[in-house]
């Protein structure tokens, strides 16, 4: 269980966070502890509304400073690298990226964004703490080995929690 602790950059070390109290913490572990990868994906689908879009090869740049998104996240779970875009935005916002950017719907676009109405401060630092928030988002993916990395991930992160 180490080398996966360590690959996937989870800990059972309490992390101090300020948009939660000590015993809401203390429930959602207790919770966590009894769920497997594929239930804590399921408990956490409506955490964002979903959809790709095809985008012109210059929007990237921009686009990425518009969301929230994990760094380095393919490499820490065993994935080659690509050049989509996969990030968070506030769902009031969606409208105004998608105008500016020029995104078109396409199911096979590189480009997803997630739209949620989470505090976006909250999501930024799920997103800095380690790989769970990413695993979800890969966990949903119709691609095998995105969605077993991200599978993965989760067990990884739900064992530490037992351990």
């Amino acid at each position: 269980m180490r080398s996966l602790t360590a690959r996937y950059g989870v800990s059972n070390e309490v992390v101090a966070v300020n948009w939660m109290g000590e015993s809401q913490r203390s429930r959602l572990k207790g919770r966590l502890r009894r769920l497997n990868a594929a239930e804590l994906g399921e408990r956490a689908r409506e955490r964002a509304e979903v959809t790709r879009y095809a985008a012109h090869s210059s929007a990237g740049q921009y686009l990425l400073g518009e969301l929230v998104y994990a760094t380095d996240v393919a490499s820490r779970l065993g994935l080659a690298e690509t050049n989509n875009i996969d990030g968070y935005l506030a769902a009031s916002d969606m409208d105004g990226v998608v105008s500016r950017h020029g995104l078109i719907p396409d199911d096979a676009g590189a480009v997803t964004l997630r739209a949620t109405s989470m505090d976006l401060e909250v999501v930024r630092d799920m997103s800095k703490r380690g790989v769970v928030l990413a695993a979800l988002d890969l966990a949903e993916s119709l691609d095998v080995r995105e969605r077993r990395a991200g599978l993965n991930a989760h067990d990884a992160a739900l064992g530490s929690l037992r351990a």
